[in-house]
């Protein structure tokens, strides 16, 4: 048999595999396997331990998994493809193998104990990051909430201190949404809210990063200068003009620029740009101003 091709098998139609070239693989210290496992709660380190445990003890040369919106891959998509379907609390698991070579009986067993061990630490670790993920991000918007924005304001700031890269905030909020949400109602404007949430995600490149630090306040952290930042505003500007929902409760925004310079704090970087903002309001709004 070719082991290069794609040849698929399920776990309950695989045969043993008698082959007298294989010697049967030292099992490893399962306790000393669950440590390493539940080490992380990272779920992409989880599951690459789990393929390296996998690699060195087994022919396996490849693993995918899927899990929810979770697909996780380890080595190469060549060999003998083998799959299995799992559950944990209910939810289905599939999980599939590339080996070099048939497992004869023992290596089999020994596929079933590591497996039996992956589960817990791997179902464990995902369920962390979409708490953290949660505790991260506004329910209304999704974007980033305020604790996040802090957190990735100290971050982009200190890479930038080491490297001089150039770092923009920009900062930005709904004019006159105070009136809008008395005259049609808080529902209307968590609407109109979270559409403009949606606006700013689209608007960014994937390299910047979208916050709401407030009621009606958001914040954009810009891979780049003053320039690049302009160009972005321009963009949202635009987009807003040609927002069915936007327009229909005349939905304005006024912007405020400020690029990092040396010496900038965090709190300092802020100021300048909600003075930028003030600025934009001051020129008659629906538009943006450069610190």
């Amino acid at each position: 048999m070719d082991f290069a091709l794609a040849t698929e098998f399920s776990f309950d139609e695989y045969r043993y595999q008698p082959d007298h070239h294989h010697n049967t693989v030292g099992a490893p210290n399962l306790v000393t396997v669950m440590q390493q496992l539940h080490e992380s709660l990272d779920p992409r380190t989880v599951f690459a331990c789990y393929g390296k445990l996998m690699g060195q003890h087994l022919p396996v040369q490849g693993i995918t998994l899927c899990y929810k919106e979770y697909q996780l891959s380890w080595g190469g998509e060549q060999g003998l493809l083998i799959k299995q379907n799992l559950s944990h609390d209910g939810v289905s698991i599939s999980i599939a193998y590339r080996l070099s070579a048939p497992l004869i009986k023992p290596q089999t067993e020994l596929l079933y104990q590591l497996q039996s061990l992956l589960l817990s630490p791997l179902v464990n670790a995902i369920a962390y990051q979409q708490m953290a993920r949660q505790a991260m991000h506004d329910s209304l918007t999704q974007l980033g909430n305020r604790r996040y924005y802090e957190q990735s304001l100290k971050q982009v700031l200190a890479r930038a201190q080491r490297h001089g890269d150039a770092i923009t905030l920009v900062v930005l909020d709904l004019d006159n949404f105070k009136s809008l949400n008395d005259k049609y109602g808080h529902l209307v404007g968590d609407e109109v809210l979270s559409q403009f949430g949606q606006t700013l995600s689209q608007a960014i490149r994937d390299s910047d990063q979208a916050f709401r630090i407030g009621g009606d306040e958001f914040a954009l952290l810009i891979e780049g200068d003053a320039q690049a930042a302009s160009v972005l505003c321009e963009r949202i500007l635009a987009m807003m003009e040609h927002d069915t929902l936007l327009n229909k409760f005349q939905v304005q925004t006024s912007i405020g620029v400020a690029q990092w310079q040396l010496g900038n704090e965090t709190e300092t970087l802020y100021l300048r740009a909600d003075k930028a903002l003030y600025q934009a309001k001051a020129a008659g709004r629906r538009c943006y101003r450069v610190d």
